[in-house]
């Protein structure tokens, strides 16, 4: 799970990167450093057993996220930029869950709410993403999207 949840935060940096660059071009060394980081990362992760770090650097991906997002938000108006950041803050909200194992029930645990909060954000970040391409005038292509 850990290899998983290091290529999730190395596609929402790159999806980030992506749009905070526009039209400039983007520097390669910059996808190849992230990339790097990610692989020396997972053998850490594999080395440690631990999640801990995975949630750190989880965080530091989301903060770069969130920044970008509300800069959006703010100077271009994108009603999808304003779901994205809401969705950001909900996936703070499930490291938060699971590094205090704050839980419901014994049955209801930190695991699981911690997941319900994951896909909040997920639905609120797919939704925003839709909303930001119809503003850019970009066709909804299930195939594409």
């Amino acid at each position: 799970m850990n290899a998983f949840s290091l290529f999730a935060i190395y596609f929402n940096f790159k999806f980030t990167y992506t749009y905070a660059s526009g039209d400039r071009p983007q520097k390669a060394w910059l996808n190849y450093l992230v990339i790097a980081w990610v692989l020396v990362l997972l053998v850490l992760s594999l080395l440690l057993g631990d999640f801990t770090i995975i949630k750190v650097h989880a965080g530091i991906a989301l903060l770069y996220c969130l920044v970008v997002f509300m800069k959006g938000m703010k100077r271009r108006k994108e009603k999808g930029s304003a779901l994205i950041v809401y969705g950001i803050l909900i996936s703070f909200l499930s490291i938060l869950v699971h590094t205090f194992h704050v839980m419901i029930s014994i049955w209801f645990n930190h695991k699981d709410l911690a997941h319900v909060c994951m896909i909040i954000t997920l639905i609120l970040m797919y939704r925003g993403t839709l909303l930001n391409l119809r503003q850019m005038g970009v066709e909804e292509n299930p195939r594409v999207i």
